[in-house]
């Protein structure tokens, strides 16, 4: 059904998530889980005061505005964190935020003359802005072709396709899977259970 959450691999696969509030249940459902793996008590529930201030400045880049915090607190409807939400995405300068975040996080903040910053920028920008799915704008920044100048989401590739692809394989997985593989360069992993053998399969893919 479209509201069932199935796991196809699993309990640690990847869940087809059929409405927001499976999505946040499953959030959830790992984070608990990252807490109690590694012994963290998790802080009490933020107040609205406090809640308010931090998501403005996780999904815009700036504070509310006083008039804009004296009406959040004197809303007492349930979900009114949730319509916050909704309304920050579809304010410009969330677009503009997540476009100077990722677009630092993907080549960083120096300028090489290899790279062309506005042009990655500008794919980014209207990736947020056309709200586009992140397995579709991922599968564009790491299968990118073209030039730096007429393909936007080729500037990744070209900032660490150096050194034999080692630098794309190292920020691809740190980035788009959330682990550290650089050690695995040259030995297996003294922590888990990546292997070396794995870093250079994935690495593989980069050097074509």
């Amino acid at each position: 059904t479209p509201d069932a959450v199935v796991d196809n691999q699993g309990t640690d696969g990847v869940r087809n998530l059929g409405t927001d509030e499976a999505i946040v249940a499953f959030i959830n459902e790992r984070l608990s889980i990252g807490w109690e793996q590694n012994e963290v008590t998790p802080s009490a529930k933020s107040n609205d005061a406090e809640w308010i201030r931090r998501v403005f400045l996780d999904v815009v880049g700036h504070i509310p505005t006083v008039q804009q915090t004296s009406e959040f607190l004197a809303d007492k409807s349930a979900d009114k964190r949730a319509r916050i939400v909704e309304v920050l995405l579809s304010d410009e300068d969330y677009v503009r935020y997540s476009t100077t975040i990722w677009t630092n996080l993907l080549i960083g903040r120096s300028n090489s003359q290899q790279v062309d910053r506005g042009a990655l920028e500008k794919f980014l920008r209207e990736a947020f802005a056309l709200n586009r799915g992140w397995d579709e704008v991922v599968a564009d920044i790491i299968s990118a072709e073209g030039s730096a100048e007429e393909n936007g989401a080729s500037n990744f590739l070209l900032a660490h396709l150096n050194n034999q692809a080692v630098p794309a394989t190292a920020i691809t997985a740190k980035l788009f899977l959330g682990q550290q593989l650089q050690c695995t360069q040259c030995h297996d992993h003294p922590f888990n259970d990546s292997t070396q053998a794995e870093f250079w399969q994935f690495n593989s893919f980069f050097k074509q």
